[in-house]
């Protein structure tokens, strides 16, 4: 896979099942140009895989963080922040605020499933995780406990936490506009990820509000699942956003999404090519820190 990169990929720091170290590997196997760690709301595994890549593969230490358009707009937006400066100390104290608030909801969540009946608490869910606790900690447990029900982290998310399901619960972000600022702030360039998740009401709302707020990409290589996809069924989505990126002056970014065996998308399955390497470090010159520096391979 020459030529190709994968710039949204997730490590057990958050909700991911791999070490940074072997996320390194598999994309060194795939002979990939450059791998992103973007965990959840942290930059806990950064120091790990900057060292476990050096001298095999570029990384691009990343961050994704979950925010809101505002009060009375979209929810649950994710916000991909990508050559960033893990050490910034106004970035780690904004992480810092989410990692916050991600307990409060991991308990809500862990309180609701309670009501319904089920035997979990919110130990059992963050001893699996390594520093974070996630939803798909919480299903593990579940599978674990209650196999017969859900034999899989993927039935967890169908019947109990997923969007509109008996357990899915929701706590307030920060606000998009924040996010963005502070991504700005620690040198990276914000990408908004899936777009494809919003239906098309929603996301022409968030995409001007996005622009406004000085928003740098969108993600037009993804692998979207059936499931989640919201967005017009009767076209090619990933061309459709690359197109309005470039109308609008904007980056384009991609990747799989890369969690583990509880999604089915593998490292590298978005085939981003590594020319749109070239308008993103454009687009970082303004705001990061330290220069990309490409091992040449």
């Amino acid at each position: 896979m020459a030529d190709f990169v994968d710039l949204h990929c997730h490590s057990y720091y958050s909700d991911g099942e791999d070490s940074p170290a072997a996320l390194i590997q598999k994309a060194v196997d795939l002979k990939l140009e450059v791998i992103a760690l973007t965990d959840h709301d942290t930059v806990q595994g950064a120091a790990e895989f900057l060292e476990a890549g050096q001298g095999k593969i570029n990384t691009v230490v990343g961050v994704e963080i979950s925010c809101d358009q505002s009060k009375e707009g979209v929810k649950d937006i994710h916000l991909i922040g990508l050559f960033i400066d893990h050490t910034n100390t106004k970035l780690l104290h904004f992480l810092q605020q989410a990692r916050e608030r991600r307990i409060t909801h991991k308990l809500a969540v862990i309180a609701k499933l309670q009501e319904l009946g089920y035997e979990i608490t919110f130990e059992e869910a963050a001893a699996i995780g390594h520093g974070e606790i996630a939803r798909p900690h919480i299903a593990k447990v579940l599978v674990q406990k209650y196999s017969q029900q859900f034999p899989n982290v993927k039935k967890v998310f169908e019947q109990l936490l997923g969007k509109g399901k008996p357990a899915d619960v929701y706590i307030p972000s920060c606000f998009l506009v924040d996010a963005i600022a502070i991504i700005h702030q620690a040198g990276g360039i914000a990408i908004l990820a899936h777009p494809g998740h919003y239906s098309e009401e929603k996301f022409n709302s968030l995409f001007s509000y996005f622009i406004e707020c000085g928003g740098d990409g969108l993600e037009g290589y993804y692998v979207y699942d059936e499931q989640r996809y919201k967005f017009r069924p009767d076209i090619d989505a990933n061309a459709y956003f690359r197109q309005l990126a470039e109308k609008k002056k904007l980056a384009v970014s991609g990747g799989a999404d890369y969690h583990g065996s509880i999604k089915t998308a593998r490292i590298g399955d978005a085939k981003v090519p590594s020319e749109i390497l070239t308008a993103l470090l454009e687009r970082a010159d303004s705001y990061r820190i330290q220069p990309f520096k490409t091992i040449k391979r």
